[in-house]
């Protein structure tokens, strides 16, 4: 949701799979209720998937939505949405299929700053092939006159021709995740201070508990399970319980999400690689600046329950 010229945007999502986009708004919500946006006309000239985010930036609204060929970014072509009336900005997940998601979205340095997901690592919204290999998370930027450029990320993994642009090479020389395929989200993005905060989700810190199920899981997959029986209970004698909590340690310094900041919008050095020191943070899942001038950020942690930490203005 977003307020855009006086009024409210809201976009809606299906609760699986990809559905037609759509859009609502209105000028009074309590009174008035909402308004459906008509975005029935050229596929060409209209927002097309899943209305994931909506930002309001120089004078147009712009709706960023998932596809399985990537994902895309809109813009209104005046001030106000209006059927076969609207531009495409970021079309085929800024070169990489894989990047179906547009999950954070802000502006800094007159620059649109979009990070890209696939969800939960590895669930693609195709149902054709709902089980996708693994990728890092892309960010790229949009300047006012809709040229973008990629920040954050490497070689695609399912590569696309964008009509609006070209794929080059990362400003930040970066690849994907900041080189951590666990961090499968660019879960917020946040201009605070003069810097622009980068948090994610990571699962790096689902593999040790999955660990010990590795032999288990073998027996039930593989084939040839009678000639593998002496190796798989060699591995279920290494794989104790015990191996997760020793992983845990081992990985004390890299185990949670991450927190990134830049004072340029290219050169990002890490505040955080361990979820702000709490091994059981996945996720950076809010990012939010209170009209007093404080950052808060709040933790996805479905082990021990979120936290909420805060950084005041210097």
């Amino acid at each position: 949701m977003i307020e855009h010229n006086g009024v409210l945007y809201m976009g809606a999502l299906p609760l699986m799979g990809v559905a037609s986009a759509a859009l609502f708004s209105s000028s009074d919500p309590q009174n008035n209720g909402w308004t459906p946006i008509d975005l029935n006309g050229d596929p060409d000239k209209n927002p097309r998937g899943n209305v994931d985010l909506l930002l309001s930036f120089n004078g147009h609204l712009y709706v960023g939505t998932a596809l399985p060929t990537g994902f895309e970014l809109w813009r209104t072509n005046g001030t106000t949405p209006q059927k076969d009336d609207w531009v495409l900005v970021v079309d085929k997940g800024a070169g990489d299929a894989r990047n179906e998601h547009p999950w954070s979205l802000d502006v800094f340095n007159d620059h649109i700053y979009i990070g890209s997901a696939i969800e939960v690592g590895v669930r693609s919204i195709n149902p054709d092939d709902p089980i996708v290999s693994p990728k890092g998370f892309d960010v790229i930027r949009v300047s006012k006159d809709d040229k973008w450029e990629l920040v954050v990320g490497g070689k695609p993994v399912v590569p696309t021709e964008p009509v609006t642009g070209v794929r080059g090479r990362a400003l930040s020389n970066f690849p994907s995740g900041f080189g951590d395929i666990t961090n499968g989200y660019c879960w917020q993005i946040k201009a605070f201070n003069g810097e622009l905060y980068l948090g994610t989700w990571s699962w790096n810190d689902l593999v040790p508990l999955y660990v010990p199920y590795i032999p288990a899981l073998l027996t039930e997959l593989l084939p040839q399970v009678g000639t593998l029986s002496p190796y798989l209970n060699f591995l279920g004698s290494v794989f104790n319980p015990g191996i997760t909590e020793l992983l845990y340690t081992l990985g004390a310094r890299r185990i949670g999400c991450d927190l990134w900041k830049t004072c340029d919008g290219v050169h990002w050095v890490p505040v955080s690689l361990n979820g702000l020191g709490n091994r059981y943070n996945y996720g950076i899942r809010t990012l939010f600046v209170s009209s007093e001038g404080t950052l808060y950020l709040g933790t996805a942690n479905p082990f021990q329950g979120c936290e909420v930490w805060e950084k005041r203005s210097d």
